[in-house]
């Protein structure tokens, strides 16, 4: 098996979580060989052009490569060039150099490139190459794809460094225009990034032909993303004003990203009272249900009931819905340092009968009042 290294976003927990159920939906069967913060690095049997797919799959990766060779424990010269001799194509080569970890912490990237590149021109192999921004050790993903580079990652790994080369960077122009680009936002509230419902809705793993649900779908978030996967979606919300919300972005992703969409159902339902309306089975609900009040580090106790209450009317009658082995992937909110209602809400979902399979796994921006704890159940 070859060696395979993802660069992943700014939740990785989410992120590896992420990986781990979308090639296991795959079938591709791997062995982990290291990770940290930043890196994923795989065993697996992995084509370049199942690398791209896979990038265009999952919302947490920034980054997939391949691992040329394990280089010395300081990375020479004579190492990389061997492999950008390889590389060049009809005699010239346009590449990237790019460090993760403190392993090579003192490489002169000038000096390393500068080299690199004389050496190859006295073998009439033209050289262009681009350093990070200064203070910055890796050059970017939106640099990468839009002038088309091969990059070279110099990464840690189990036993010291490798040599990797980036196969394939996310497209950071689709991911943006669905973030920002779309009619409908709630932005006030915090709302749901795209990148982050695409991973909840990978990690539900849903299958060919098995159908998701989203019964707090406010402005269609998570839909979109399931949508854009190809899946087969039911989606609900008790304010008719949402529902509108939802159809209005819907009926804009279909416009921009030129897709039919056979399989899908916007209803205005109660999230509590589901199974009075979805007739199932349902093999997934992926959703973000209210929050609550976008506060710090306290919640009034009556609003903590409340939303707890919310949460475990709407898991109980959930059950009612979905398959054996049906999944649920839920956003659930921390205030600051206070999860009790995190915690109340996973002990009460177990007793009963559900399943804590992963989490919870923290995801907040920058500044946000909120944290995120999101959790997969199986019943």
């Amino acid at each position: 098996m070859n060696e395979y290294f993802f660069i992943l976003g700014n939740t990785p927990n989410l992120s590896i979580a992420e990986i781990n159920a979308v090639l296991a939906g795959k079938k591709i069967s791997y062995k982990e060989i290291f990770r940290n913060d930043k890196i994923l690095e795989i065993a697996a049997e992995i084509q370049a052009d199942q690398a791209a797919l896979l990038l265009d799959l999952l919302g947490g990766t920034v980054k997939i490569g391949q691992v040329l060779k394990t280089a010395s424990s300081e990375v020479l010269p004579e190492e990389l060039e061997e492999i950008l001799r390889k590389e060049a194509g009809y005699g010239k080569i346009d590449f990237a150099l790019s460090l993760y970890g403190e392993e090579s912490k003192d490489l002169n990237f000038y000096r390393l490139t500068r080299d690199l590149k004389n050496t190859l021109r006295e073998e009439n192999i033209s050289v262009k190459y681009v350093l990070p921004r200064p203070g910055e050790q890796e050059v970017s993903s939106v640099v990468i794809k839009k002038q088309k580079l091969l990059e070279l990652e110099i990464l840690p790994t189990k036993n010291g460094t490798v040599v990797a080369k980036t196969l394939s960077v996310q497209d950071f122009e689709d991911w943006g225009k669905r973030d920002y680009g779309r009619p409908e936002t709630e932005g006030h509230i915090g709302m749901l990034p795209p990148k982050v419902a695409r991973m909840m809705v990978n990690l539900a793993a849903v299958g060919e032909g098995e159908t998701l649900l989203d019964p707090f779908c406010g402005v269609g978030t998570i839909v979109s993303e399931a949508l854009v996967l190809g899946h087969k979606v039911v989606a609900g919300d008790i304010s008719l004003a949402q529902v509108e919300r939802t159809r209005a972005n819907i009926e804009w992703l279909q416009r921009n990203f030129k897709f039919e969409i056979s399989n899908f159902k916007l209803l205005q339902v109660d999230a509590r009272k589901i199974s009075e309306t979805v007739r199932g089975p349902l093999d997934a609900i992926v959703t973000e249900p209210d929050l609550g009040p976008n506060t710090g580090n306290l919640i009034p106790g009556q609003k903590r009931e409340d939303l707890e209450k919310l949460y475990l009317d709407a898991l109980s009658d959930w059950k009612k819905v979905l398959v054996p082995g049906g999944r649920v992937v839920i956003a659930l909110p921390g205030f600051g340092l206070d999860r009790q209602l995190v915690k109340n809400v996973i002990d009460k979902a177990i007793a009963m009968g559900y399943s804590l399979q992963a989490g919870p796994i923290e995801y907040a921006r920058a500044q946000a009042k909120i944290i995120r704890n999101i959790c997969l159940f199986k019943i």
